[in-house]
């Protein structure tokens, strides 16, 4: 009997929790989760209805193999809901406990789910023990796959020098912090530091609190998001632009293949959304394509741009954040941040504009953080990551996307080895594949790791 513990309750680790229990009619999942919430993870916890979903409820089925699965879930409960619908994030999560529940009424006992932290995962001493499990409550638990599902880590601190603001109450290090925005007085100018999505979460969540005070978001480029289309429809099928068949791995013609055949599907009616679309499938082939230099390449100079056309918004939140703007309430500046200092309770920040060699200076009475998650692994604070850091059983990448992970899924150690036993889901296997973030490609990983995990009770029956 195979027992494969989970760490991570989130998406990944719910879904390759609920894959192992139902390819197998023996084996046992233990899935751990620090916040004792199991299925929705961060991303999908929250109560607000103005975080909405960034992709339509057509297409995110947590079952490559049932793709309307979702969308029938969320039918039954809103006669109203179609296919282009941007449902709100707390839906979601709802969904996915709904999955793993079910999953849980099927497998008969042989799902257990632990409220605890993971401190450490001790290797096997040898070829006749398993890996070894320690729990914050004391717990040890011996098992046969461990696989590492714990998803996006805290945003780094921005790259001014300290000035002591990172201990302040008026800097918001983790904007999903429970409560965190209830500091927000009313009428507080607020800075954000970053444009992307939680940017605009953060900025909706304010809006629905009437929050009257200036926000200023700045990033390096100063780009937002682009929406999706409204009324939402599926993509058109479209192969990914000819000038990819010959395309050569640098960073810089795989941005001009993309702009001739945006500007080329244009002057046929095609929209833009489209062209993106059509390579999502290629993505990870394109990037093994690139050697190391040309990632770093496309990371320094290309990463926003793609970011905000590949990652899009969707049109209510778009439109509220779009009126925030015009009605000044919000700006979104390009540039540098130069420095952050206490300053009369809050925090004066100094950025030089984009285009600009003239500082500026914005006094804020709170700083929110929206950099996104710090990728470098050799960075994260969480006990397990160090202690596997430590002990060699994980290598960050070279690019600090996240960890060296086998084609399989294993994860591969400081001596270049991959491991027998530790498997990694999500988030931390941007390096093998780039896009390792949205529910199509992490639905799909989830179910590869599993059957993986699973793969040596196979062999053993065999034999």
């Amino acid at each position: 009997m195979t027992t494969i513990a989970i760490i991570g309750g989130g998406f990944c680790g719910t879904l390759t929790a609920v894959h192992a229990l139902h390819a197998s009619s023996t084996a046992r999942v233990v899935l751990i989760e620090r916040s004792g919430r199991f299925g929705p993870g961060l991303a999908y916890s929250t109560p607000a209805p103005v975080h909405f979903l960034n992709v339509p409820a057509g297409n995110m089925s947590a079952f490559e193999d049932d793709p309307g699965h979702f969308l029938r879930w969320a039918q039954e409960r809103d006669a109203t809901v179609t296919t282009g619908s941007f449902l709100p994030r707390g839906v979601y999560g709802q969904y996915l406990q709904s999955v793993l529940a079910a999953e849980r009424a099927r497998a008969g006992g042989r799902l257990r789910e632990i409220a605890a932290d993971a401190l450490s995962i001790l290797p096997p001493k040898d070829t006749t023990t398993r890996p070894t499990v320690v729990l914050s409550s004391g717990e040890r638990l011996e098992v046969d796959r461990v696989v590492l599902a714990i998803g996006n880590a805290l945003p780094p601190h921005p790259p001014v020098p300290d000035h002591g603001c990172w201990t302040l109450p008026s800097y918001l290090h983790n904007p999903w912090d429970a409560g965190a925005l209830d500091r927000v007085l009313h009428d507080e100018p607020v800075l954000i530091i970053g444009a992307g999505l939680t940017m605009m979460d953060v900025v909706m969540s304010l809006a629905a609190r009437d929050h009257g005070g200036r926000i200023l978001a700045i990033s390096r480029h100063g780009l937002l998001p682009r929406p999706h289309r409204s009324p939402s429809k599926p993509p058109s099928h479209r192969d990914p632009p000819a000038g990819l068949r010959s395309w050569d791995g640098s960073a810089r013609s795989l941005l001009h293949a993309l702009r001739d055949a945006v500007r080329r599907s244009a002057g046929r009616g095609t929209d833009w959304r489209d062209v993106v679309t059509s390579i999502r499938g290629i993505t990870p082939d394109l990037w093994k394509k690139m050697d190391a230099p040309e990632r770093e390449r496309f990371l320094a100079r290309l990463r926003s741009y793609w970011d905000v056309v590949r990652h899009r918004a969707a049109p209510e939140t778009n439109a509220a954040i779009a009126d925030l703007i015009a009605s000044r309430r919000l700006s979104v500046r390009g540039g540098r941040l130069m420095s952050l200092k206490p300053s009369g309770g809050g925090i004066e920040a100094t950025f030089r504009p984009r285009g600009s060699s003239i500082p500026q200076a914005f006094q804020a009475a709170r700083v929110i953080n929206c950099l996104g998650p710090d990728t470098d692994v050799r960075r994260d604070p969480a006990p397990l990551v160090q202690q596997l850091l430590a002990a060699g059983s994980i290598a960050p990448d070279q690019h600090a996307l996240g960890l060296e992970v086998s084609e399989s899924g294993f994860a591969i150690g400081a001596d270049g080895v991959p491991s027998n036993s530790l498997l990694v889901v999500g988030p931390m296997r941007r390096a093998q594949h780039w896009e390792n973030t949205a529910v199509p490609e992490l639905r799909r990983q989830a179910a590869q790791v599993a059957h993986a995990a699973l793969a040596f009770e196979a062999a053993a029956k065999k034999s």
